[in-house]
């Protein structure tokens, strides 16, 4: 019995219904893939073999397969997959996946031979075969600057930058008072500072609402009406930092926004740490700033 087993799984994977064991994916085995499996759907454009040039958007897209309820886009480079929808994204896509320059999709490929591979999801632990393609990504990546980037895992301080490729935010001049707000409510006021020091445009994607993090020690995050980005330090023209939304920054281009924080007073509060989540090439950038005793 154990031997059929065996012939069974090889004779599957050299028939290419099951995918390569490759680190990261969402193989078969996982979803539980019928035997007999429905045609993975063709691809629409790009075709096999297509040279792309890597600074740009990259555009996938299938047909449309009838019942499909999402599909799986996996992106192979060098024996390993680069990226995965399901992994880093953490759903499954439409028929189309764009990788954006400057996302972490996009920053995840290199120049050179990319594969594409693609199935869809037919309902639950229902898929249809991969099907494959192989593209090639002309071009070259953006030279790390001297001196690198700010290592992975840093806690800087106010007044301290976070560099990665030309690309440098800024958090500095943290303020504790009301300012805006009378009553119990105490404010942390601070200015963010995103500054693009290469001679490309660069595409950063910022969103407030899911890029700019702001806790405390006690377990507590700020968001919504909390959080305002003050115009010029005006308390009445302020929104919510939900609205702050940056899609790029020009060669040179610095753009600074002074943010409020609004918390109930507590005398166990000793820290907040904001964290840009990301923005283009940089991720997860930290900065504690002490509360004044």
């Amino acid at each position: 019995m154990e031997r059929c087993v065996r012939h069974l799984a090889l004779a599957l994977v050299v028939s290419g219904l099951l995918l390569a064991n490759l680190p990261g994916i969402v193989s078969a085995r996982r979803s539980g893939v019928s035997l007999r499996q429905q045609t993975g759907p063709s691809f629409v454009f790009p075709s096999d073999g297509t040279v792309l040039p890597y600074n740009g958007a990259l555009t996938f897209q299938v047909q449309p397969i009838n019942g499909a309820t999402g599909y799986l886009w996996s992106f192979v480079q060098n024996g390993g997959i680069a990226w995965q929808n399901l992994d880093s994204d953490g759903s499954l896509s439409p028929n189309t996946y764009t990788m954006k320059p400057g996302g972490r999709a996009h920053n995840s490929v290199r120049p050179g031979a990319l594969q594409v591979r693609v199935r869809a999801q037919l309902g639950s632990n229902r898929w249809t075969a991969a099907n494959v393609i192989t593209v090639r990504l002309q071009g070259s990546a953006s030279p790390q600057p001297p001196g690198g980037g700010t290592p992975a895992g840093t806690i800087l301080q106010p007044g301290q930058t976070w560099k990665q490729n030309g690309l440098t935010v800024l958090v500095q001049h943290p303020i504790f008072g009301a300012g805006c707000r009378a009553g119990q409510e105490v404010g942390l006021y601070f200015d963010l500072i995103l500054h693009n020091t290469t001679a490309n445009q660069l595409v950063i994607n910022f969103q407030g609402q899911s890029d700019l993090s702001v806790t405390d020690n006690l377990g507590n995050t700020y968001s919504g009406d909390n959080v305002k980005d003050l115009a010029q330090n005006d308390c009445f023209n302020s929104g919510s930092v939900d609205n702050l939304n940056l899609y790029s920054l020009q060669p040179g281009e610095q753009q600074q926004h002074t943010i409020a924080v609004y918390g109930t007073q507590n005398p166990d509060r000793s820290y907040y740490t904001v964290e840009i989540v990301q923005a283009g090439r940089i991720q997860h950038a930290r900065w504690r700033i002490n509360i004044p005793k």
